[in-house]
């Protein structure tokens, strides 16, 4: 807990040391960082209720569309999104389907064929 404290400090002494507005603490510093990562969360969260709901209206503006939450949700994907697991039955996909067009003058050819 310690080395964490110590580099929020850091943090927080590299970011007072570009700006002019004002002094942020460790604790300030860490607590937007909190605030930020919760908004990104809640957002991401409704984009993807959004595409689950029904009905029309205008689309909702994505989350990528927004630069700063985009670097955050890059660097909290994984809370975010979860771990992809292909092994994992209940998130089956079409990916892996492979569909294969018969032409036509092989459909053709089998119609007057009833040996087989």
């Amino acid at each position: 807990m310690k080395q964490k404290n110590a580099e929020w400090v850091k943090i927080s002494e590299e970011f007072n040391s570009q700006t002019t507005f004002g002094y942020r603490t460790a604790e300030n510093v860490k607590a937007q960082w909190e605030s930020l990562k919760k908004s990104t969360e809640k957002e991401s969260s409704a984009e993807r209720q959004s595409l689950i709901q029904i009905g029309g209206g205008p689309a909702k503006p994505k989350l990528e569309d927004n630069p700063l939450y985009r670097k955050i949700l890059a660097m909290i994907s994984t809370t975010v999104v979860g771990l992809v697991n292909e092994y994992d039955s209940d998130n089956m996909s079409n990916n892996h389907v492979i569909i294969e067009e018969i032409p036509s003058n092989t459909l053709a050819s089998t119609k007057g064929n009833t040996n087989t």
